[in-house]
This record gives C-alpha cells, structure tokens and sequence, in this order.
C-alpha cells in the first residue's frame, strides 16, 4: 500500500474557496480514479495549507489511475484552471508506516520524485 500526502498551500485568505471548489466540482471527478482518505485544513499554524492523503496498492496502480485523471476532460476544463489560479505551492510526501502503524506494506517511493510545485 502507498500513502501519498499532498501539502497544498493557497493564496491567502482564499482557503474556504478552494475547499468548495475541491468539494463541488473537484471531488466528484476525482472520486472516479482515486481513493481519498482524508482531507485537512488547518486550525493553527500554517493556516493556508490543505493536507489530502491517497492510498494507492502499488506505484503501477498510482500512475495509472493519475494517468486517467489528468486525461478526464472534465478534470481540465471544470477543475484545474480555478484550482490552479487558487494554489501557490504543492508538496508531495510518499510515506512510509511504522512496524506498529495500522496500515502497513507500503513500497519505497520511486527516485527523483518532484518534492515541490509551485505555480
């Protein structure tokens, strides 16, 4: 199993826009491909960044169904360009459970891997 966190941080004081935006529009065409555990926003701290987790079973499985959501029409043309005009950075974690963790097995992340995105 692979976890993959994505760290978005949006442009300020726009945070409730975005999370619309993803939950009307974006959620209902992501939910076609991927597998969303989890979606955060912040309290205290960093307060513009938005955490998404992803499991996926294996890197193959990752890339094909990313594959088939960058390619959906309705992704490109209803999602991405208000989403895109919204976000400022994206930061992408593979990560590893503990021995203990209660979700287990996940695959050691590619190489070369983007860390950062900034648009």
């Amino acid at each position: 199993m692979i976890h993959e966190l994505r760290i978005y941080t949006i442009k300020p004081t726009r945070v409730s826009e975005y999370v619309d935006h993803f939950q009307l529009i974006g959620l209902p065409i992501i939910r076609r491909y991927l597998s969303l555990v989890g979606f955060w926003t912040v309290e205290f701290g960093d307060i513009n960044d938005i955490y998404s987790l992803w499991d996926f079973s294996d890197l193959t499985q990752r890339t094909h169904l990313r594959a088939g959501l960058s390619g959906d029409h309705e992704w490109r043309s209803e999602f991405l360009p208000k989403a895109l005009e919204l976000i400022v950075a994206q930061r992408t974690v593979f990560l590893k459970p503990g021995s203990f963790s209660s979700r287990s097995g996940l695959a050691e992340p590619p190489e070369n891997l983007p860390v950062e995105t900034r648009y």
